[in-house]
């Protein structure tokens, strides 16, 4: 049963594939049993419809948000452990030394990558109200409201691909403050480019605290890293992917980066499109970073 797997605070190992996969470790994975609790017989069921959210309205109060499904502490902790044990066995799949038969190695490929794709989609579909529950936070600002719905929900996807469950904490904490964080980033870059413009344009924004500096910090040197990889095409993308980058993050100060809408108008694409493009060139990215910045 998972209840045999100790969720408790660990000292946890980074994860150290070879290959473009990544995960949070956890002691248990290393278990023959884990598998079997995880994903067994006689593992916990557990299902979560699909969440709606209609964002093409003015006011994000008035957006059609359905309830969705509340975890519990157990079934938060027990998606993320599947979650990231499917992605420590498709670690091991796509590692060099796996000496399974092609044949084999492409049948557990396939079931593990689907079992990955089904819990994220689970966890996202949990966790989607916290996007428009967030915008309160940012307030007086002249954001579109459905360009920071995507924003935000690119911010809580990459929260599930780095959260660690063994530290104690409910994913919806660490999610909710690096939705406002992403909100605060946007609000900075409409107010700089409105002061070049000469609009007098006030954005009131509550207090960043020491955490949020933090956060401010690293996600600069990530920035760095990010246009050095793009610039030198570290990560092997097509043009369309490199033309959608550089209009997203690597654009002039003197026209700032551009929305999805723009980018879409000038590629002659939808803005789904264009943000689908951008967070697969995101995935690509995120492994030559892994690759060419580890520590």
């Amino acid at each position: 049963m998972i209840s045999t797997i100790a969720i408790g605070t660990t000292h946890r190992k980074p994860a150290s594939a070879p290959t473009a996969t990544s995960y949070v470790d956890h002691p248990s994975f290393a278990l023959s049993q884990t598998e079997e609790a995880l994903w067994g017989p006689d593992s916990a069921a557990i299902e979560v419809p699909p969440f709606n959210l209609a964002v093409e309205v003015d006011d994000a109060s008035l957006a059609d948000v359905r309830p969705a499904r509340r975890l519990s502490t157990f079934e938060e902790q027990t998606l993320f452990l599947r979650y990231n044990y499917a992605r420590y066995r498709i670690a091991k799949l796509e590692s060099p030394r796996s000496r399974l038969a092609p044949r084999q190695r492409s049948r557990e490929l396939a079931l593990w990558r689907g079992r990955a794709s089904a819990v994220r989609t689970a966890i996202a579909n949990a966790n989607m109200p916290l996007v428009p529950a967030m915008t309160r936070y940012v307030q007086g600002t002249v954001l579109e409201l459905g360009e920071m719905t995507s924003e935000g929900y690119m911010a809580l996807l990459r929260c599930i691909e780095k959260f660690d469950v063994s530290r104690g904490f409910k994913f919806s904490t660490y999610a909710c403050r690096a939705i406002i964080a992403q909100f605060r980033r946007m609000a900075l870059r409409a107010s700089r480019r409105r002061e070049r413009g000469g609009m007098d344009v006030d954005l009131t924004l509550e207090a960043h605290d020491a955490s949020d500096r933090r956060h401010e910090a690293q996600w600069a040197n990530a920035i760095d890293a990010l246009q050095e990889v793009i610039r030198k095409n570290l990560a092997d993308l097509t043009e369309d992917e490199l033309c959608v980058l550089h209009r997203r993050f690597l654009a002039p100060p003197e026209t700032g980066t551009a929305t999805l809408a723009a980018v879409g108008k000038t590629m002659n694409l939808s803005p789904e499109r264009v943000r689908q493009m951008e967070k697969n060139s995101l995935l690509k990215v995120r492994a030559a970073l892994e690759e060419h910045f580890a520590a």
